[in-house]
């Protein structure tokens, strides 16, 4: 929410008494070669036209999990290591709820608020899954998880000049192995925190203002990028903390904006695109094309919907299981029309897209993950703090399935599946045709190139071991294998169990 709105929530509750007592996120998206950098902007507006998967109705169920909690930040992990996701929110108090009857562990209550995003992450390499979140103007936290979600100890980040930070993404920025964290306070600069191992050490960056961040590796360098309202931060070969971060301009009309922004490959170039979505006002949800140079050429806006109002949701998944990112998103209770949770379905290489509105209910900072343990991405959210109730809404689309949908040519399957420690895949391309076979997570996020080359005729078959690109082992949930060539692209998805 802008400045104004959190001067006046939090303005009549500074006299109260507190008590201050990740899926987890990879390493991201090394092989994409990517997007960047302009002043020019090229608008096309797509044509919302139906196509197979899209002309069937998604089905969601909704289901109550915290009547009377609400909260800014969310997130969705296996906190308990039982094979099963839990949902945590924080607000007041940060909170998780255990899947599947939604059982209350209260973390600890904020100094301020927690607010307004955060991350489950296994930040300290133990096998178990720790958060990161802002606690208002105290700074950026993470909450240590020592017992299976029982015992958490909070500990300090670094201060952010004390301002509230709005976003935060946790990612190894130098490649020395540890995670480290940005935080983006509302409309102020923004902070790099380097890991130092038992320590932190922290830099600003000056930004265009506003709100939203996203961690890709816009240019294919190997190093994550910072992408905000209408630019990005190049991150430098140099040292993190004391060499000069180059601002590249996506969108210079967006500079300085209230949005949400994710970077993601829409149309299957191998670039990162770029989507937004008003978060505070009206405006246009969008993506931007990236270009073919990410340092000297123009991105190309296309707009999915005009006069868009308080979409402060926005997830990039493959809804469908089509092998094509789709993008989610949802209106809060201010918005003037709706308000909507909806998802415009890509209709293939973001080409068209199909909108369909999944529930007329609000929703802010909505996150994505398998909640079930049925392979099919669900969604939960709520608006933010001091307006209840959590909800989780349940993926029930007959046709998202193990079966992935038919390519001439093409054949795909995986075993075992559900899988613990290693699961075969076997697929075919038509010929000698270059092609390969990558590892998705459910937003889009590039996990593993398990092969890329020159097929021949007959089937091959490879094994994923359930570890990244950067080696790190990836979590429990819902995975989607993605063979691609010239004659096409399917998915299936896969389910890892610890």
């Amino acid at each position: 929410m802008d400045t104004d709105q959190k001067e006046r929530r939090h303005g009549s509750r500074r006299t109260a008494t507190r008590v201050g007592i990740r899926p987890q996120p990879r390493r991201l998206e090394r092989a994409f070669i990517l997007a960047l950098v302009s002043t020019t902007l090229t608008v096309a507006t797509v044509a919302l036209t139906a196509r197979s998967a899209a002309s069937e109705t998604l089905d969601y169920l909704e289901q109550m999990v915290a009547s009377q909690d609400s909260g800014d930040c969310k997130a969705i992990a296996d906190f308990d290591g039982d094979g099963r996701n839990d949902l945590a929110v924080g607000g007041d108090n940060l909170a998780w709820y255990c899947s599947p009857a939604w059982t209350p562990m209260v973390i600890a209550a904020a100094n301020v608020e927690f607010t307004t995003d955060m991350e489950a992450v296994d930040l300290d390499g133990d096998g178990d899954v720790d958060i990161v979140v802002p606690d208002g103007t105290a700074g950026v936290y993470w909450f240590e998880n020592q017992n299976a979600g029982q015992l958490w100890t909070r500990r300090l980040i670094g201060a952010s000049g004390g301002m509230y930070t709005h976003d935060v993404e946790v990612g190894d920025l130098d490649a020395d192995g540890d995670l480290d964290v940005i935080g983006h306070p509302l409309n102020g600069t923004m902070y790099v925190y380097r890991n130092n191992g038992t320590t932190w050490s922290a830099r600003s960056l000056a930004t265009s203002g506003g709100e939203g961040l996203d961690l890709a590796d816009l240019d294919g360098d190997g190093r994550p990028d910072l992408i905000t309202s209408g630019q990005w931060h190049r991150s430098p070969a140099g040292d993190i903390m004391t060499a000069v971060w180059p601002v590249y301009v996506y969108d210079s009309g967006r500079l300085g904006q209230m949005m949400k922004v994710e970077a993601a490959d829409l149309n299957g170039d191998g670039r990162l695109d770029i989507v937004v979505t008003p978060a505070e006002t009206s405006g246009e949800i969008a993506w931007l094309k990236a270009p073919a140079d990410p340092l000297t050429g123009f991105w190309t806006r296309t707009v999915l919907r005009t006069s868009a109002d308080h979409y402060h949701s926005l997830i990039l998944t493959d809804l469908n299981a089509d092998g094509w990112l789709d993008v989610v998103t949802a209106q809060m209770h201010t918005a003037v029309t709706g308000p909507n949770l909806e998802v415009y379905l890509n209709g293939g290489a973001a080409a068209a897209f199909t909108r369909q509105v999944l529930a007329s209910t609000s929703s802010h900072n909505m996150v994505v993950g398998d909640l079930n343990a049925d392979g099919r991405p669900d969604l939960a959210g709520c608006d933010y703090i001091d307006n209840p109730p959590v909800r989780a809404w349940l993926n029930e689309a007959a046709f998202i399935s193990a079966v992935p949908l038919p390519v001439p040519g093409m054949a795909l399957s995986a075993s075992p599946n559900p899988f613990n420690a290693r699961v075969s895949v076997t697929f075919t391309a038509p010929g000698a045709v270059p092609a390969s076979l990558r590892i998705y997570d459910l937003q889009g996020r590039l996990v593993r190139e398990l092969w890329s080359g020159i097929t021949t005729d007959g089937p091959a078959t490879l094994a994923w071991n359930g570890l990244d690109d950067g080696g790190a082992a990836a979590a429990s949930g819902v995975y989607h294998v993605v063979p691609a060539s010239p004659a096409g692209r399917t998915a299936q998805s896969i389910v890892l169990v610890k």
